[in-house]
This record gives C-alpha cells, sequence and structure tokens, in this order.
C-alpha cells in the first residue's frame, strides 16, 4: 500500500489534472509537504483520502489495481446498490444490455453522475441507474 503520492498520481487517482491538484495543495486545500531542496510536491495517503471525501471523490480508486478494475453488471450492483454510475468502455451484448465495464463514477445525485461525464468526456461510456425507480417514473434522454 503506498503512504505517499506525486501530484501527478494524485491527479491520476482523482480523475482531475495535475494542475488542479497542484493548485489545491498550493491553497491548502490539499495538505502533503514538498521535498527538502526543490519544488517538488509529496502526499500523504490520509490527506489524499481526506481530500477525496471532501470533494465527493470515490476513495475506490486509492487502492491499488482498483482504479481500471472491470467489473460485472452484477458486482457492480452489489458495490454501487441505489447509486447512478458512469461505466468506462462497456462491454455489451447484442441487444447493448451492460456486460461489464470500468466504473469512473458514482452517486445518488444522477445531475453528479452526468457533470462528471461531461468533464471526463470518456470516448465510450454508459450511465446506469443502478436504483429500482418507482412504477410512476421514468427517465428521459
Amino acid at each position: 500500500m503506498k503512504d505517499l503520492f506525486t501530484t501527478g498520481e494524485a491527479a491520476e487517482i482523482c480523475r482531475v489534472s495535475q494542475q488542479t491538484i497542484i493548485r489545491c495543495f498550493d491553497s491548502g486545500r490539499l495538505e502533503g509537504f514538498r521535498v527538502p531542496g526543490s519544488k517538488l510536491r509529496r502526499i500523504p495517503r490520509q490527506s489524499l483520502i481526506q481530500f477525496m471525501k471532501e470533494n465527493n471523490i470515490p476513495i475506490d480508486n486509492i487502492e491499488p489495481g482498483r482504479m481500471k478494475e472491470v467489473l460485472s453488471l452484477p458486482e457492480i450492483k452489489q458495490r454501487y446498490d441505489a447509486e447512478w454510475v458512469l461505466i468506462g468502455d462497456p462491454e455489451t451484448n447484442d441487444d447493448f444490455s451492460i456486460k461489464k465495464g470500468v466504473v469512473l463514477w458514482h452517486s445518488k445525485d444522477r445531475d453528479e453522475v452526468y457533470r462528471k461525464a461531461r468533464e471526463l468526456h470518456p470516448n465510450h461510456s454508459a450511465i446506469l441507474c443502478i436504483a429500482k425507480l418507482p412504477d410512476d417514473v421514468a427517465v428521459v434522454l
């Protein structure tokens, strides 16, 4: 388990630009330290986790190997019950139903997932609602 992260690693984990991480570090929103004798920044694991929680960034990505973990649809439904899920590079059946993919973002707030999809602008993606919608509700895209 990694204890210190570079700004580039933190950016990849948080799915933001490295410049965004640097701005947050320099403004004090993301705690860390500079490497003595250089301009390089380092971010302790706990500081990164706290920053991610404060900014509603899924902390799943901080675990090694999880960031690009391909999940089956049943696994996605189990992990993200009652949430909206943005899936990158979805693999589909012939009827275009999702078989598996990489979870890029998840939230109980549909609009947050749509905003994240516009921000990340993945080449191939799908948005799923894992929650059971009431019978009298329709989602219009």
